[in-house]
């Protein structure tokens, strides 16, 4: 199961959206919606990046 969730991320299509968000952020144009969707991004990497900090733990722990 641990190495099952290091191969968890976004997909591309999420990925080049999320970039293109970045991208209207910095440019000061996102929308309200535009926002929340980002910040939904962001909510999603965090966790997963934190689900395989647990996963590379379990393995480091377990001996892998």
């Amino acid at each position: 199961m641990a190495r099952a969730r290091l191969r968890l991320r976004l997909s591309r299509a999420d990925l080049e959206r999320a970039d293109a968000l970045v991208g209207r952020a910095r440019a000061g144009a996102l929308r309200t919606n535009e926002e929340r969707e980002l910040e939904d991004y962001r909510t999603v990497a965090t966790a997963l990046e934190f689900l395989k900090s647990k996963a590379r733990l379990c393995l480091k722990r377990s001996g892998h």
